[in-house]
């Protein structure tokens, strides 16, 4: 957050005018037919009853692309057989509970302790207590991932993205202090309200205004910037105009108003220059504005799972169910294409044949399969590069941040961001005022994951704790439930390699376009998240599973 280039007025304000442009790539989407925005009342696809009858797929991975190719399959009359290379079925879908246990690979068993929480009056709260330790969130956006919710029964829950009460804190600025959302965001707009003001003022502006532009154009300004124009009105010729100046600060309290003659006591704005040499601005402080980030999102109440453990228990007409069909531990090793089928070998050299494969693989492990797979294809897998990513949470015994004495600060949801190694903080957006809460207590990306990663769990707990204290002073460390935390480095976790691929849609056009047209690859179908405008969301592996079954339905159906 440091070191920040001094900014000319102008440019500081073509910057800013920029930070919500990223929401435009997302209009671009619909190419290479790969991630259609689709109506939330939209059906998912149906095929003629038995269409796939007598004929075998099988599919490698069992996370959610895999899964939802197989349903659409298996609904239809396939014979279908899901090979997971792990010991669990739901990929980066994880959501570890009491008594859960994983390992990163080469690294030490963890053991998921929680505390199931609790009301004020001692009742058990009815969702057992969880970490969602891979996917957090559903977009508004994400019309596919709630109309699959929706046709599972999974019931969802609003997830808050971001609060005005939410923390932004660098040593290196106010003197390492944490300074909510709405302070630093307020001090924004009454900065720039005050180069506009002086634009004008100056005559800075091409050009000229009317009056009425001029009373418009200030009204603008105390909407905006919460400023104080009647100075500015008496330059201009304006000071016997009704005036109406906001009255309430919205940078909050110290002391809030109360009864009789307790008037409060309010923040000041902080300046403008202290902000831009904070580096704050590129810390979530403005993540709202995007298309994907919007300041409530979603959740499926019970956990991120709920999504895949009731698609894998609902009956399909044979009677059978998913959850039938997974082979836990079967890595797929190889991979011949036939004129008439598919063989496949896993690693303890078993072979197996169908009709097609769906392969959900990751890229990596699709460049090291052995057999008869495209060169080109293979060679474009191996390009695909990473991102290391490391969630970490850990259960407190009481939730302090809705309960510290200055309600001004009380934040309910929603995230606080840092330059240090944990990155963010996450608040439960639900359970609101029990007795005990799950945090995620750092999330990060690139350089961070990789140095955090590379500490011993010990210090890893400890990085989260030192950062929680400035957080939230004598409150953080004192809170933690001994043994509760966990910590998931993504790009160590067997067959993952990460969190997501870095985005090749936009960093290399050429080589996602390679990836795209390399499939089908004979009867070798590629579906997963990474195929898709949007890696790292369940959007891509819903979207992607869809398009490949109907290709290969149709590919039945003709003759």
């Amino acid at each position: 957050m440091t070191g920040t280039p001094r900014l000319t007025r102008r440019g500081f304000l073509r910057a800013l005018g920029a930070i919500g442009g990223a929401a435009a790539v997302y209009d671009a989407a619909g190419i290479l037919g790969l991630l259609k925005v689709r109506s939330a009342q939209a059906k998912m696809p149906l095929y003629e009853p038995g269409r796939g009858a007598g004929r075998k797929v099988i599919v490698v991975g069992a996370g959610m692309a895999g899964l939802t190719a197989a349903w659409h399959l298996a609904r239809n009359g396939f014979a279908v057989e899901i090979l997971e290379a792990g010991d669990r079925i739901g990929g980066r879908n994880l959501t570890l509970r009491n008594g859960d246990r994983f390992a990163e690979a080469g690294g030490p068993e963890q053991t998921c302790r929680l505390v199931q929480n609790e009301y004020s009056d001692g009742t058990p709260v009815e969702v057992p207590t969880y970490i969602n330790a891979g996917p957090g969130r559903i977009g508004q956006h994400s019309a596919i991932v709630q109309d699959y919710c929706r046709a599972f029964g999974v019931a969802l829950e609003p997830y808050i993205f971001s609060g005005e009460n939410n923390l932004l804190q660098s040593d290196a600025a106010f003197g390492g202090a944490p300074m909510p959302f709405r302070r630093v965001r307020n001090g924004y707009r009454s900065g720039i309200a005050g180069i506009l003001e002086g634009m004008v003022k100056t005559g800075e502006l091409d050009k000229p205004l009317s009056a009425l532009d001029r009373e418009r154009f200030l009204r603008a300004l105390r909407a905006f910037g919460g400023v104080d124009t009647a100075g500015f009105e008496k330059a201009l010729g304006m000071a016997g105009h009704d005036q109406v100046l906001i009255d309430v600060p919205r940078n909050g309290f110290t002391m809030d108003p109360g009864a009789f003659l307790q008037a409060g006591t309010p923040m000041q704005d902080l300046a403008l220059e202290q902000i831009v040499a904070s580096g704050f601005w590129d810390s979530g402080l403005w993540s709202g504005l995007e298309y994907r980030w919007q300041g409530v999102m979603l959740e499926p109440r019970g956990g991120m799972d709920m999504i895949w453990r009731r698609m894998i228990a609902r009956p399909l007409p044979d009677g059978r169910t998913l959850a039938d069909m997974v082979r836990l531990r079967s890595p797929v090793a190889g991979i011949w294409n036939a004129p008439d089928g598919v063989t496949m070998a896993t690693a303890d050299g078993t072979r197996r044949t169908a009709d097609f494969c769906i392969c959900t693989a990751t890229p990596k492990v699709i460049a090291g399969l052995e057999g008869n797979l495209s060169p080109r294809l293979k060679a474009a897998c191996d390009k695909v590069q990473y991102i290391p990513s490391v969630r970490m949470a850990a259960q407190m015994r009481s939730r302090f941040w809705e309960e510290i004495p200055d309600s001004t600060l009380r934040i309910f949801g929603g995230i606080s961001f840092t330059d240090a190694v944990t990155s963010q903080v996450w608040y439960p957006s639900a359970e609101f005022q029990t007795r005990r809460g799950v945090l995620v207590t750092g999330y990060n990306f690139f350089d961070k994951a990789v140095a955090l990663a590379d500490m011993s769990l010990e210090q890893r707990l400890e990085a989260a704790l030192v950062q929680g204290e400035k957080f939230h002073p004598g409150r953080f460390r004192s809170n933690y439930i001994e043994g509760s935390a966990v910590s998931v480095a993504w790009h160590r976790m067997p067959w993952q390699h990460g969190a997501a691929v870095d985005e090749p849609s936009y960093t290399d056009p050429s080589l996602y376009r390679t990836l795209v047209e390399g499939f089908p690859d004979g009867r070798v179908y590629g579906a997963g998240d990474w195929l898709s405008y949007l890696p790292g969301w369940m959007d891509g592996a819903f979207e992607t599973a869809e398009i490949v079954v109907s290709q290969i339905a149709e590919r039945v159906r003709t003759p």
